[in-house]
């Protein structure tokens, strides 16, 4: 599942259009927002695009305003009425007048039912634009095409308002008032004025106001316990019991939901359709190497209808193969399966299944132990238990992830590392645009094995760095919503590997990714260490003269002003093939500058955890 950051941009002609607007003293005229699915999946729009990549739905906008919080926003409206659906959407359009697309917003996936499906709901699109001046944008709409909702109409049709349906208000008479029966008029002050009067009429002088009565109470905020006690022991109230609050019917084992954990309960499942009874953990539990299953209490919406785990259930799980990154869906027929596709499980379609997450069958194969995996047992390092190895052989349970409890960017090939960061199991080859950062059996990018540049900057899907520097692995780990590891990070994720040790003493790029024993970290990140170094954000200092100067060292994108030759270094993680006994989970090298190219030396990328409540 792809990146879940979600924005809104001005395309290149919405800039140029709204840049003229200004400079003219005209507006821009909205008229259509459009919704596409992006193809399939997410996508990072640009403001290149003069279209939507896949179109499913177009409609006239309902509603425009400024924020009045925010007078840069321009907040644009409409619906998808209850008859229209049966897509995703992933991807949101604005269009002028003249049909040009002025911006186009990355949506949450979302899908649209229709009544045919047994779901059938308007759904609001809201989309905010920020521009450097709203009174560019002409906020007006036609009226003659826009949509009220059934509960509008339900609401203006009204014959009357009652206290659970809204309505048309009819007021009632002094003599209605007093009698206190009617409950579909409202009281005018004069009937409220009668009504008070006839709650007087009788009352003495000196008890005719709330004063006067709880003076003659003494003031006694608790008197009828005042009186209760005053009575104790004058009579018997034998077999009298109170039960406060009890709701009824209670469960089997008579466990009884508050409402203060219905509340709970609402707020967690309403924004995704997805409760976990604990939101601070994975919904998944690994229970074989190629097996797992949904925690018990774990409740999930699909297509309307909400299916809920009361114990735990085990998966439907496909033949898997090593290396390979698969999904997990629940279903409207109660079952919750995984598959190698991220679209939907073999035999069903987006209609009747849901995607919840997924996982990595990493390359420590089923069965295996830890000698015969060479798992360390000595040393400076982790001393590895058998438990250690089932962890991560078959299906990489610190892999697992699911909607609530995830990485910010795409899952597919990372580990999470002591809870908190998100890596990736494998280091980054050049073709990253089609296989990601983190793929098994590809290259392995470095200063000769040289990587494509980003679509994000620059890149075409064939035009590679032609000597990639620090600055160059930022922009591939940033293009796919990842960064650097920080030394202290990269660590923790190391951690496990066999320590002071390098694979070989050959002075080149190793060609591929894959698992060597004695190179796996307890995550299951394999050449972990010994094989490739890995660019770190850590910054450090060398200077060997007190000169400063200009160098031009970083690609020709400005200059960089240091003390002495270098000044200025980055970290280098891990160790490189040939460096022997210094590899291992705490190597680290300060010597090289950002500007550095070596076959060396390469990239595995980090991402922040999100975790959902």
């Amino acid at each position: 599942m792809a990146d879940e950051t979600f924005y809104t941009i001005l395309t290149a002609l919405g800039k140029a259009k709204l840049a003229n607007a200004q400079s003219n003293s005209t507006s821009v005229d909205f008229a259509t927002m459009k919704a596409g699915d992006g193809g399939g999946d997410y996508y990072s729009p640009s403001e290149d695009q003069t279209a939507l990549v896949n179109q499913v739905w177009s409609g006239a906008i309902n509603s425009i305003y400024i924020n009045p919080n925010n007078e840069t926003y321009v907040i644009v409206e409409a619906v998808i009425p209850e008859d229209v659906g049966n897509f995703y959407i992933r991807e949101v359009g604005i269009f002028d007048d003249e049909g040009d697309m002025i911006g186009i917003g990355k949506y949450p996936e979302t899908y649209k039912p229709t009544l045919a499906q047994g779901s059938g709901k308007d759904l609001y699109l809201r989309y905010i634009m920020e521009t450097s001046n709203a009174a560019e944008v002409e906020l007006k709409i036609d009226p003659s095409v826009v949509l009220a909702t059934k509960n509008d109409v339900a609401i203006h049709e009204a014959k009357a308002a009652s206290e659970t349906a809204a309505g048309h208000v009819e007021l009632a008479t002094s003599a209605e008032t007093l009698t206190g029966t009617d409950n579909t008029r409202a009281v005018h002050p004069a009937g409220l004025k009668a009504a008070i009067d006839a709650l007087l009429d009788g009352a003495p002088g000196a008890l005719d106001t709330l004063n006067e009565l709880s003076a003659a109470l003494g003031d006694d905020a608790d008197f009828a316990a005042t009186i209760t006690t005053a009575l104790a022991g004058k009579a018997a109230l034998g077999g009298l019991s109170t039960q406060v609050f009890k709701a009824a019917p209670a469960t089997a084992d008579d466990e009884v939901i508050t409402k203060l954990q219905a509340q709970g309960l609402i707020a967690n499942l309403v924004p995704y359709g997805f409760y976990k009874l604990d939101p601070m953990s994975v919904a998944l539990i690994k229970t074989g190497a190629e097996t797992l299953s949904i925690k018990a209490g774990t409740s999930i919406e699909v297509a309307g209808q909400t299916i809920t785990f009361a114990a735990d259930t085990a998966l439907v799980m496909p033949s898997m193969s090593a290396g390979i990154d698969y999904a997990w869906y629940a279903c409207t027929d109660g079952t919750v399966r995984a598959d190698v596709s991220f679209t939907a499980p073999t035999g069903y379609d987006i209609s009747n299944s849901r995607l919840m997450g997924g996982f990595h069958y990493g390359l420590v194969a089923p069965g295996e132990t830890v000698a015969g995996g060479s798992f360390a047992t000595t040393g400076n390092g982790m001393i590895w238990t058998q438990a250690d190895v089932d962890a991560i052989a078959g299906i990489n349970a610190f892999s697992l992830w699911d909607l609530k409890w995830r990485p910010l960017c795409d899952p597919k090939g990372m580990a999470l590392v002591s809870g908190r960061t998100w890596v990736d199991i494998y280091l980054c080859g050049t073709n990253h645009t089609t296989n990601g950062t983190s793929k098994a059996g590809t290259d392995i990018a470095s200063g000769t094995v040289l990587p494509k540049k980003p679509l994000e900057f620059g890149g075409n899907g064939t035009v590679t760095y032609a000597t990639p520097m620090w600055w160059d692995f930022v922009e591939i780990a940033n293009a796919y919503k990842k960064r650097l590891l920080r030394e202290q990070e990269f660590i923790l994720a190391a951690f496990g590997v066999t320590e002071n040790q390098s694979i070989d003493s050959t002075a080149a790029t190793y060609p591929t990714t894959q698992r060597n024993a004695g190179y796996t970290s307890k995550y299951g990140l394999e050449q972990a260490s010994g094989h490739h170094y890995t660019w770190g954000e850590d910054t450090g200092m060398y200077y060997d003269t007190t000169t400063w100067s200009w160098k031009t060292s970083n690609g020709g994108r400005g200059q960089i002003y240091t003390q002495g030759t270098y000044g200025l270094t980055r970290v280098f993680l891990g160790g490189a093939r040939t460096y022997g006994v210094y590899s291992g989970s705490r190597c680290s090298s300060w010597s090289g500058s950002p500007w550095h190219v070596g076959w060396g030396i390469g990239l595995r990328a980090a991402c922040d955890h999100l975790a959902l409540v």
